[in-house]
């Protein structure tokens, strides 16, 4: 991909992106309880803000496709929100898996400067996020993966955005996480509707403030003919493409592996692919504009 390829959207509606965030919100707290905690954050406000930042991407592209009349259809690959979704939308035959990274930016950089970052799928054991790319979902015919970025700052102790949650109710997400921990789910173990109303006994109704204005960042795409170009990165055990931009990453104490001098940081392993190798998300679109 070259850098004209490369998207930068702004949310234009308010109105909307609010009632998203709010959608957003509203996942992140059902889903808590039966989230994996692949970060290892022992804080629950910490874990609920990381499940929102996974979302914030998705509710970002879906928003898009909408102002574009871009079919992307988000609720084709939905689970019940107890168990993991089978992928993120669907766009024609195709199955996407969205995988967002934070920048360590103020603002969004210039288009080129996002053709050097990584392309990053989790890889750390059988069965993770990698190991899933030739599967095929019933409703399409293959899957895909496509890579965005969200400038969040240069420092981590102004974060994307603020967390309103009364302490009340985070006692209650715990309690309800502590239940179902070791249990093997089933069947639905509670109505969502239950749920919420349970959270409004104990305080306002939980929010998220943005400290920054959101633009999301959607660069390369990667389908099965892509899949050889991936090669682990962890700094420690496997360090594909070291040598690309002459020093790609290094393995930094607490931040782990940091990317083109910290603008993109990682702790675990992942199937790693530069961007420029990819061929863009823009030229996949072509075929469904209206």
């Amino acid at each position: 991909m070259q850098a004209g390829d490369v998207i930068i959207y702004r949310p234009s509606d308010s109105d909307a992106l609010k009632r998203s965030l709010a959608k957003s919100m509203r996942y992140a707290l059902v889903s808590f309880p039966f989230t994996v905690n692949r970060m290892n954050l022992k804080n629950p406000r910490s874990r609920i803000a990381n499940i929102l930042k996974g979302k914030l991407a998705e509710a970002l592209l879906e928003l898009y496709g909408v102002e574009n009349n871009i079919p992307m259809d988000f609720s084709a690959g939905e689970t019940p929100f107890w168990t993991s979704d089978n992928f993120d939308f669907k766009l024609g035959n195709t199955a996407f898996d969205l995988k967002n990274n934070f920048v360590n930016t103020d603002e969004t950089m210039a288009s080129h400067r996002y053709l050097h970052l990584p392309a990053l799928v989790p890889n750390r054991f059988d069965g993770d996020q990698w190991s899933k790319r030739n599967s095929h979902p019933e409703n399409a015919l293959r899957r895909a993966f496509v890579f965005s970025f969200i400038s969040q700052g240069r420092s981590f102790k102004s974060p994307l955005f603020d967390l309103h949650l009364e302490p009340e109710q985070v006692n209650f997400l715990v309690r309800i996480a502590e239940r179902f921990s070791h249990v093997e789910i089933q069947t639905a173990p509670f109505a969502e509707e239950w749920f919420l109303d349970e959270l409004s006994r104990r305080g306002p109704e939980p929010r998220m403030e943005l400290r920054r204005s959101l633009e999301l960042v959607v660069c390369g795409m990667a389908t099965g003919v892509d899949f050889d170009k991936f090669l682990d990165t962890d700094g420690v055990d496997a360090f594909g493409y070291a040598m690309y931009q002459k020093r790609w990453y290094t393995l930094r104490q607490r931040l782990g592996l940091s990317f083109m001098d910290g603008l993109v940081t990682t702790k675990i392993k992942n199937a790693t692919c530069p961007m420029e190798a990819l061929p863009s998300f823009s030229s996949f679109l072509r075929a469904f504009e209206k």
